[in-house]
């Protein structure tokens, strides 16, 4: 076995060809850098994922996300779980989530509301219903107009749905619903089943912005505009003190910067005499100055 012997100030660190050996700090792998002082460098092996549903992977460094395991997956990934439930007939409707999935939402034992949530079973029971035993069978009706809020309407008006108790999603609105357009300058009336996502639910109107932008020289003059800030993209382009460059920086109120060619140029001046004979060769005038 060979020694080395490194001499540190008054220190002697001694150091053998045997491998490290030491517990990484993923508390997995052990390090397999030769004999060396001071701490091992982190795991660097890759290890793959899976979410726990299932559906998705990902690789990591082993020793990240220490302790997130369920012992089925390590992440979840905001996809719906899908996982069949425990009574076999339905599956999980949560997203991706550890171990174990909730019960069947449908079983008798859980369900103690019609479909709409307006009537309690046991009522519906004494008036002859008759009693559930499996997730699979229906939930009594109350048979009372559901009223759940739809997703159309306003803040003024919600919407509900007009179909008697039931399971499942409620129906199409035989309603109308007013959208603003982004600006909320017009407004539109539109059925109701039309508007079938978010996107839906605005529109974009021919106004044309008249607010000034910051740099108070030009006219926003977007349509249907939604900018608070009013940022100028334009390029200033006035020219500066020298007379001979225009401002490069973005459309802006005040004075212009100082040309950068004429700061160049002071830190080559020492003395005032020298002038005439590099504004000959640069081309500059006085006023750079």
């Amino acid at each position: 076995m060979k020694f080395h012997i490194v001499v540190v100030r008054s220190a002697v660190s001694v150091h053998c060809s045997n491998p490290c050996e030491n517990l990484l700090n993923c508390g997995q792998h052990h390090c397999a850098e030769l004999c060396h002082g001071g701490q091992c460098q982190p795991c660097r092996i890759i290890l793959n994922q899976i979410c726990y549903c299932g559906s998705t992977s990902r690789d990591v460094l082993c020793g990240t996300d220490i302790g997130k395991s369920d012992g089925f997956g390590d992440f979840g990934c905001l996809k719906i779980c899908g996982k069949d439930l425990k009574c076999g007939n339905h599956t999980c409707s949560q997203v991706c989530h550890p171990q174990p999935c909730q019960p069947c939402p449908r079983l008798p034992q859980l369900v103690r509301c019609c479909p709409c949530g307006q009537t309690p079973l046991s009522q519906l029971l004494e008036l002859g219903s008759s009693a559930r035993k499996t997730c699979m069978d229906p939930v009594p009706s109350c048979g009372k107009v559901c009223g759940k809020p739809l997703p159309c309407g306003s803040l003024d008006f919600i919407h509900t749905c007009e179909k008697l108790c039931h399971e499942g999603d409620c129906g199409p609105c035989s309603r109308t619903s007013v959208i603003s357009c982004r600006c909320s300058f017009r407004t539109k009336e539109l059925p109701c089943t039309s508007l079938k996502s978010e996107a839906d639910a605005t529109f974009m109107c021919d106004k044309r912005c008249n607010k000034k932008r910051l740099c108070g020289r030009h006219k926003c003059n977007e349509i249907c505009c939604v900018d608070k800030e009013h940022k100028c993209p334009l390029i200033c382009g006035r020219k500066l003190r020298c007379g001979l460059h225009r401002c490069e920086e973005p459309c802006h109120r005040g004075n212009c910067q100082t040309c950068w060619q004429a700061k160049q140029l002071k830190k080559e001046l020492y003395f005032w005499w020298k002038f005439p004979v590099l504004s000959e060769r640069y081309g500059l005038s006085i006023c750079c100055l």
